[in-house]
């Protein structure tokens, strides 16, 4: 994979949380799309040495 692929990755999972709405579904939908991005930094970190993945958490909106 490359650098563009882990943007659009990250970008996608972002604008999934920018699609929710408020309600009592909305944390338990974050806390999934937050273990989603964990899960996937993991396996790009493993397959790309260089790979960042704090930066992809940030990007993903996992972290701050």
């Amino acid at each position: 994979m490359t650098r563009k692929d882990y943007i659009a990755i990250a970008a996608s999972i972002r604008a999934q949380r920018g699609m929710l709405r408020y309600s009592s579904a909305t944390q338990m939908l974050n806390m999934r799309l937050d273990a989603l991005a964990e899960d996937l930094s993991k396996y790009f970190a493993e397959d790309t040495p260089l790979f960042d993945r704090m930066k992809f958490l940030k990007a993903a909106g996992a972290i701050s």
